[in-house]
């Protein structure tokens, strides 16, 4: 069972990964920004976070008490993809009333 569902989490994680870096290319053709380098930064991220998954699979082979926190760190990172295909698909002004909703319900945050 527990292999079952670190299956589906790494097909969610590769998954929302496919869909990051499509809506991020149409997002730059709609800009008119398109920048190798941009691409280039965020496949190598996306790279040593997927390197950093698969070696904490491994381990996971090897010691199974650490199931528990790779399961964690997969929800996390689906969340952080989630995250940025939002970025992505809502425009500026969306982003701002969101950001303002937010800071309704739970005060300003000071950077």
């Amino acid at each position: 069972m527990e292999n079952l569902t670190l299956h589906i989490l790494f097909k969610a994680f590769f998954g929302a990964i496919a869909f990051d870096f499509v809506t991020g290319v149409f997002k730059s053709f709609k800009k008119g920004k398109v920048e190798s380098g941009v691409c280039a930064d965020g496949l190598l991220q996306t790279t040593g976070e997927c390197i950093y998954l698969l070696l904490l699979a491994f381990i996971n082979k090897i010691f199974p008490c650490t199931n528990i926190i790779l399961i964690i760190l997969l929800l996390a990172f689906i969340f952080k993809e989630g995250i940025s295909i939002l970025e992505k698909v809502m425009s500026e002004k969306e982003q701002k009333e969101l950001e303002a909703k937010f800071d309704e319900l739970f005060g300003p945050i000071d950077d």
